[in-house]
């Protein structure tokens, strides 16, 4: 979190028309260890500023649709563009506006724990090869995340490395 981050988002608040009649502004915070601590930081500010603030804790898709059904005010963690295929239909409908990305840049990809790192996994290869010892699970993150749907992209695009972990991750991710 940047200085600018944070009073970029206290100026959106404090300045838009349309939060200034609410009784209560409302943020969605969809569970990232940045986007929580952003948010808290905001609402702290906001409510020292004599705003009424509220937090929801939705997953991605749900704060896209709170946003289009004005259920929630405000989401600070804009991760563009991976983001894309979440906000694009909302923005095109004109039900939620993106004031600047929050991260730039972001991408997803694979990541192993130090065990993992033991084994000697080190690209995606490696993790076929260590199937057994990894118990034939591979973790997405909180349901709904386009992380998840990208790595079952590289799943499907990829099928002799990934073919025996697309059950797993589709079924992790309901």
């Amino acid at each position: 979190m940047t200085l600018r981050t944070t009073l970029s988002a206290i100026a959106i608040c404090a300045a838009a028309p349309a939060l200034a009649d609410c009784e209560t502004i409302t943020f969605s915070d969809v569970g990232w260890t940045d986007i929580t601590a952003t948010t808290a930081a905001t609402t702290t500010i906001l409510d020292a500023l004599g705003y009424e603030t509220e937090i929801k804790v939705l997953s991605v898709p749900v704060t896209y649709i709170s946003l289009a059904e004005g259920d929630v005010d405000i989401f600070l963690g804009n991760w563009m563009p991976t983001m894309e295929a979440d906000i694009a239909p909302y923005r095109e409908a004109g039900t939620v506006d993106t004031v600047r990305p929050n991260l730039e840049g972001a991408k997803y990809t694979l990541a192993t724990n130090k065990a993992g790192a033991d084994l000697g996994i080190a690209s995606f290869a490696d993790i076929a090869t260590h199937r057994d010892a990894l118990d034939g699970e591979i973790f997405g993150i909180e349901p709904g995340n386009d992380g998840n749907r990208l790595i079952m992209d590289m799943i499907a695009a990829n099928a002799e490395i990934f073919d025996k972990f697309a059950r797993i991750i589709r079924h992790r991710d309901g």
